[in-house]
């Protein structure tokens, strides 16, 4: 019986005798789900030396060329066909081993083995093209989620692997997303740090890594497409430095923010930070609880290369209206009623000295920071002792058996505004000075008639 089997590799035929290189013995066939591979033995053989030597090179240069097509036929009926161009067959890898064996003069025996991947288009994969693809599900300490997705597309059809790749990876990830209960609107892709296609582009390996948002990117709800890796880091500083009671301070909030924007999306970083900052002062007034803050300080950093908007703001909170800072200061001066006038002895340190009237004498210093822009007169000068009742300082009690005057009064009024482009807070620094005499009061008697 002549032999029907052939094997027809890149421009040769490897089959029967006729053909010059005539398969002997058993072939073997194996097939599985990423490859198949076909071994055979054949021999050659030429009258001449020199035919015999260009046969050796061209069979041992064809079966060691990879990525050519490859047939296997039993007579006229086509048992395997794989193509290169047409995605059905995957970069062929051949190899060629002579051993001594049967064969003498020119005449050699030959065995060869061809492997060829195979595309992921059984019908059982999840995805046309998905060979093979894992999940894993990382959870920090705060519980929130990073899922990284693995996995090799092969070439499909007219895809190669990377368009199939891009055609199909959206699904996968949808469909494992979905499954862990973290929809569309609640996740971002934080990462694609490996889409590694073979010479051909017939296989891609990749890697791709998905984060849970729970809260707002820039405004969005939740994922913001431009924004990735977002961070938002508000700090809230209450101060109490030492005021009279009746005093709270402005609450400093300092904000440190940064993220990556999508070149895909969007390179106007200026244009991006503008509406991020808006989004920024919304949330700072509802860490403070709500009411009217000041930018103090607006620092945004733009890496144009790197596409990345790093921001740092300070921010002043207003809680409640009224006394911001306030700070009361007391000085007393007595002066003892001793005068001494200069007398000319000749000795320069010679003076007399007589008793003379005493004068207890007080000034207070009152320093506070209120809301809005205010300006008062001054009230009449008295000794009522009310101008400080609301201080919870008794600052004007005057000694047993004396009486005291409010003397003078001199106040100033700074206006100010905290803030800029139109958030800002209004506020008065007011300085007011009083001055305080105590004394003993004579009483007049009558006149006698």
């Amino acid at each position: 019986m002549s032999r029907e089997l052939s094997v027809g590799y890149g421009a040769q035929t490897y089959g029967t005798a006729a053909s010059g290189r005539e398969i002997t013995g058993y072939s073997i066939a194996t097939r599985k789900f990423e490859e198949f591979s076909i071994e055979f033995e054949f021999f050659i053989s030429k009258t001449t030396e020199a035919a015999f030597s260009t046969e050796i090179s061209d069979v041992e240069t064809n079966l060691r060329t990879p990525f050519q097509n490859l047939t296997v036929t039993q007579g006229s009926a086509t048992l395997y066909s794989f193509s290169q161009s047409g995605n059905t067959g995957l970069d062929a890898k051949p190899e060629i081993l002579k051993r001594e064996d049967t064969g003498s003069g020119r005449h050699r025996k030959y065995r060869a083995r061809i492997s060829i991947g195979l595309p992921a288009n059984t019908g059982a994969e999840l995805y046309t093209g998905l060979r093979e693809h894992g999940v894993e599900v990382a959870y920090d300490t705060s519980r929130i989620r990073t899922v990284t997705i693995t996995g090799m597309f092969t070439a499909a059809g007219s895809n190669n692997a990377r368009a199939q790749y891009e055609a199909q990876i959206g699904s996968l990830e949808s469909s494992v997303l979905s499954a862990l209960s973290i929809i569309s609107a609640n996740r971002e892709l934080a990462e694609e740090p490996v889409a590694d296609h073979s010479y051909n582009t017939k296989t891609l390996r990749f890697r791709r890594v998905w984060r849970e948002l729970i809260f707002s990117q820039g405004g969005s709800t939740n994922d913001d497409s431009a924004l990735k890796r977002q961070v938002l880091q508000i700090t809230r500083l209450k101060e109490g430095p030492g005021d009279t009671p009746d005093a709270r301070r402005l609450v400093t909030l300092s904000v440190n923010y940064s993220a990556n924007v999508d070149k895909d999306v969007s390179t106007d970083l200026r244009g991006k930070y503008t509406s991020i900052r808006a989004w920024i002062i919304t949330q700072v007034r509802n860490t403070l609880g709500g009411g009217t803050v000041a930018l103090i300080e607006d620092e945004p950093q733009f890496n144009y290369d790197l596409n990345i908007i790093t921001a740092r703001l300070l921010i002043r909170g207003l809680e409640r209206a009224g006394i911001l800072e306030h700070k009361i200061t007391i000085a007393d001066d007595f002066q003892t009623g001793w005068v001494l006038v200069p007398a000319w002895t000749g000795d320069t340190d010679s003076k007399y000295e007589y008793k003379g009237p005493r004068q207890r004498r007080r000034t207070v210093t009152d320093v506070k920071t209120v809301t809005g822009f205010v300006y008062s007169y001054p009230g009449e000068l008295s000794g009522d002792a009310s101008i400080y009742a609301n201080t919870q300082v008794d600052v004007i009690k005057a000694p047993d058996g004396m009486a005291i005057r409010h003397i003078s009064s001199a106040p100033q009024f700074v206006h100010r505004q905290l803030g800029r482009e139109g958030i800002a807070i209004n506020v008065t620094d007011i300085v007011k000075t009083d001055v305080f005499d105590f004394f003993k009061p004579v009483v007049s008697k009558p006149v006698p008639t």
